[in-house]
C-alpha cells in the first residue's frame, strides 16, 4: 500500500498547498508502474472517496487531511482482505471490539507544518 496521507485535499484551498495535483500525478505514475510490473496495490484514496461524507469525517483528523486511527483501521482491514485473497489459511483481522480508542484531552498540536510556521514552541 503506497503512502497516501492526503484524503481531503479538496477541503484545502490551492494557496494552502492542498497537494491535490501532486498527489494525483504521483499516484497515477506509481499505480501505472505497479500495474506494468504486475504488483498488486491498495489505493485507499479510491476506497475512501466512495464512502459517505459522515464516514469520511470519521476517517480523518479534525484539523488536517491525514487519516485518523479509524482510517488506519479501515486500511488494515482492506490489506488483510487482499492478503486473504491469496491464502488458504486466512488471517483473522482484529475486530473493532478487540481494541479501545480513547480520546485524551491534551492539546492537539497538529502536523509538522505547525512547527514550520512556528505556531508552537518545541
Amino acid at each position: 500500500m503506497p503512502c497516501q496521507y492526503v484524503c481531503r485535499a479538496d477541503d484545502y484551498p490551492w494557496y494552502l498547498e492542498n497537494r491535490a495535483g501532486y498527489t494525483k500525478a504521483s499516484s497515477e505514475a506509481l499505480f501505472a508502474a505497479l500495474g506494468r510490473e504486475g504488483v498488486e496495490y491498495l489505493d485507499m484514496y479510491g476506497v475512501y472517496r466512495d464512502f459517505p461524507d459522515e464516514k469520511k469525517e470519521q476517517f480523518t483528523s479534525t484539523i488536517d487531511n491525514h487519516y485518523s486511527i479509524f482510517g488506519a483501521y479501515e486500511t488494515y482491514l482492506r490489506m488483510i482482505g487482499m492478503i486473504n485473497a491469496h491464502r488458504e489459511d486466512k488471517l483473522i483481522p482484529l475486530s473493532e471490539d478487540g481494541f479501545t480508542v480513547q480520546k485524551i484531552e491534551n492539546r492537539y498540536l497538529g502536523s509538522r507544518n505547525r512547527k514550520l510556521f512556528d505556531l508552537w514552541q518545541n
